[in-house]
């Protein structure tokens, strides 16, 4: 699923405009279908009574009353299935948490949103019965998509919160102590709801039927992400910036210090930081072994864009990002790559700047990087 469609009818630039980290953005469709290939509340229950779920990749939580780990596993780590479905039936919330890793259809889902927002991401599934709540209110350090698959769950916001939180602010139930009730968004099948973080929330079931919503948690690189990258880098290129710090306060002169760090700042310093941000993106997706067909010079090369991240490049080498892997390229190669991207399909005999074992070569890497799709048919 593209993040288009999880945006739509929005445009990803109105959304980040006019909603992305400062408000919350519901996305009513009035179609209760919409996400109905992500997940089912069958294959949560299929996958927990599979055997292979464990704590705490799966917990049930309910807010009216305290669960302990031992009411739904055996020896604290595998799941009872019997037990847990109990505490569902009992009013607990099943919670799968980065349910990317056991359900296809959400990793891919995660690798789209990756590539088109660049930044990294997970999902949660949470089946709650009806009419009940499984968390309290809090806030996140990410932000969160919540994409309603069944059911209608009831959003509360609140006043209290933290603009922008790091992810080392972590909410404290205290902070809610002088809080107001600001919103109640209710969201049905089909629906989106975006909300920042930082932004009080909690959410319960509305009565009548079961609910399931996935939450794409998205982790932006902030600004000091970004600054602690170019320093990296600068640290990197300059060994005044390894030398150690003299704590004794008349060992520097502060002026000189800040004229200093300004030289820090250069285009190229700056290009290879946001470029190794990229690279964690794209290093992050979840990947598989990719099996290549045999192949010959004859064979047609069709570019995957769907794994493409990106291609860079930075003087003399070119980066190509695809899902799970950075590859980098030096001439002749660098030109090669630069004109399979460019073609809708090329023949491997119809690559430019390389011998013919050259060529052979390159379509390999690609292929099993995923990069490329090579198909022997005339």
């Amino acid at each position: 699923m593209k993040t288009n469609t999880i945006l739509s009818p929005f445009s990803y630039q109105n959304f980040v405009r006019d909603f992305w980290e400062a408000q919350p953005m519901h996305i009513d469709r009035s179609d209760a279908l919409y996400f109905k290939g992500l997940l089912s509340a069958e294959k949560v229950f299929d996958f927990v009574h599979g055997g292979a779920a464990s704590f705490p990749d799966v917990q049930a939580i309910n807010a009216n009353k305290a669960l302990e780990v031992a009411d739904y596993t055996i020896d604290k780590k595998r799941i009872n299935a019997e037990e847990i479905t109990r505490c569902y039936q009992d009013g607990a919330t099943i919670v799968v948490s980065e349910a990317h890793k056991k359900f296809q259809p959400l990793q891919d889902m995660c690798t789209q949103f990756s590539r088109d927002f660049r930044m990294l991401c997970q999902t949660n599934a949470y089946l709650s019965p009806a009419g009940n709540q499984g968390f309290y209110s809090h806030y996140d350090t990410h932000d969160v998509f919540v994409l309603q698959v069944a059911g209608r769950k009831k959003f509360r916001f609140y006043s209290s919160g933290v603009k922008l939180p790091f992810p080392e602010d972590t909410y404290s139930p205290e902070n809610k102590a002088d809080s107001e009730l600001m919103d109640v968004v209710e969201v049905s099948a089909g629906d989106t709801l975006y909300i920042p973080r930082g932004i009080v929330h909690d959410a319960i079931a509305s009565d009548g039927e079961p609910s399931l919503h996935i939450t794409l948690g998205a982790f932006p690189f902030v600004m000091r992400d970004l600054l602690q990258e170019i320093v990296q880098v600068a640290a990197e290129c300059d060994v005044r910036w390894r030398t150690s710090v003299d704590l004794k306060p008349q060992a520097h002169d502060p002026a000189q210090l800040y004229e200093q760090a300004g030289s820090i700042f250069t285009d190229a310093i700056y290009a290879e930081a946001l470029s190794r941000l990229a690279d964690e993106v794209a290093l992050a997706q979840l990947t598989e072994q990719i099996a290549v067909p045999e192949f010959s010079l004859q064979s047609r090369v069709t570019v995957v864009h769907s794994r493409v991240f990106g291609v860079e490049r930075l003087q003399d080498i070119l980066k190509l990002r695809v899902a799970g892997k950075v590859l980098c390229f030096e001439a002749p190669m660098s030109a090669a790559v630069e004109a399979i991207l460019s073609v809708a399909k090329i023949r491997v005999n119809e690559i430019p700047a390389l011998d013919d074992e050259q060529r052979l070569a390159l379509c390999q890497q690609m292929a099993e990087a995923g990069a490329i799709a090579i198909s022997n048919e005339a």
